[in-house]
């Protein structure tokens, strides 16, 4: 909800409850005689309604929130003067703090908050050198005054800090544009390509697993351009392909939650560890889950099945053939060839004939099929894209 709208709100809820109280307490302190609260809350009704009418006239939440706070900062002033011992008028007081806190703004806020804390102050003062001026007792004045610099600290910690989150986002909104043109001028320094604009921005949400790898080596920012130009050989359109290539990068996010000694174990995982290490897919569609952006669900779709295989022996839910998003089929084939084609501290990268070898012998059983075959067909694509802009840089 619009800031201004929700003070609006607030400001009008408010009213109609002190429009409900205040004939409410007149009527019971003329029934026990108490002439000068019957006359302070009389006034006080006919000041609040045309308050009401002003606010409902202006819609200013401003200028409503100034006349609410004079009111009842009036109100509490008056209760020190007309007040008794035996009533507990004062702690009125109590309720100026929170209401500020939610409809005035920081500077104001410290204005009331340091006004109706310094009145208290005063009038105990009043009461220990004139106490025929204020007829309470000191000490339950001074347990409201400890009250109420509690209550006001609190309040003015709690505004400060929405407020400075505020600006922090303002200031985000109004330097966004100038953040986009720099990263843009930075990418197009090196490709010259707005499509890998978009994807580099996207690998650089992804690289949140990767950055715990000890043989980080651009593997997410690979894979995204794999996906896109398998995907395109499989028919899939110019936007579809995009949003693939896009999502891809996010496929292992759930390694996040991994402990260390498990994701970069040089040595092959115990049959325990592996199990552990297999949750990074359930692990990675609970994070990206939930969302209703279609970014976000091929994200959660890739990250949750690009381990599963062909034939129906892969992870977590055993999915099998045509069950298995073809998102995830896409990606569990570049995967699989990025790292068999890298080369890292764990194990040296695999010729292209090995690797061909492998596909062929895993169509059907690991890889779909069809995408197997294609990809095979047009394998050297996919070494350029890995040799050229990755290698050569």
């Amino acid at each position: 909800m619009n800031t201004e709208i929700y003070k609006i709100k607030v400001i009008k809820t408010i009213t109609i409850l002190m429009l409900m109280f205040i004939p409410l307490s007149m009527g019971l302190n003329y029934i026990n005689d108490r002439d000068s609260f019957t006359i302070l809350y009389f006034v006080l009704f006919f000041v609040t309604l045309y308050h009401s009418y002003c606010f409902k006239k202006e819609q200013d939440s401003t200028k409503g929130s100034e006349q609410i706070l004079i009111i009842l900062f009036g109100l509490y002033f008056a209760f020190f003067l007309i007040g008794e011992q035996k009533s507990f008028d004062v702690l009125w007081g109590l309720i100026i703090p929170p209401i500020a806190v939610i409809t005035s703004s920081l500077k104001r806020l410290k204005f009331w908050l340091f006004l109706t804390v310094s009145i208290t102050a005063v009038m105990i003062v009043i009461t220990f050198i004139a106490p025929q001026y204020v007829h309470y007792e000191i000490f339950p004045l001074f347990s409201l005054l400890w009250a109420l610099i509690f209550i006001s600290y609190m309040a003015y910690s709690y505004k400060s800090l929405q407020a400075k989150l505020e600006e922090k986002i303002l200031s985000y909104q109004n330097s966004l544009e100038d953040k986009v043109e720099e990263a843009v001028k930075e990418i197009t320094l090196l490709n010259h390509n707005l499509e890998e604009t978009q994807i580099e921005i996207l690998e650089k949400l992804g690289t949140l697993g990767e950055y715990r790898s000890k043989n980080s080596t651009g593997h997410l920012s690979r894979v995204g351009l794999y996906v896109k130009e398998l995907s395109l050989l499989a028919g899939v359109d110019e936007d579809k392909a995009k949003l693939f290539a896009h999502a891809a990068p996010l496929h292992d996010i759930g390694q996040v939650a991994i402990d260390d000694s498990i994701v970069n174990k040089p040595e092959k995982l115990t049959p325990q560890e592996y199990q552990i290490m297999k949750t990074h897919t359930t692990i990675g569609q609970d994070i990206l889950g939930g969302s209703d952006k279609p970014l976000m669900q091929t994200a959660e779709e890739i990250a949750a099945y690009h381990h599963e295989k062909y034939d129906g022996t892969g992870y977590p839910k055993g999915l099998q053939g045509e069950d298995i998003p073809l998102s995830a089929k896409i990606v569990a084939i570049v995967d699989v060839f990025d790292s068999l084609y890298s080369n890292t501290s764990y194990k040296k990268n695999w010729s292209n004939e090995d690797i061909i070898n492998h596909f062929k012998n895993e169509k059907g059983k690991h890889f779909d099929p069809y995408l197997t075959d294609l990809f095979l067909e047009n394998i050297e694509i996919f070494v350029n894209i890995y040799e050229t802009r990755y290698i050569s840089k």
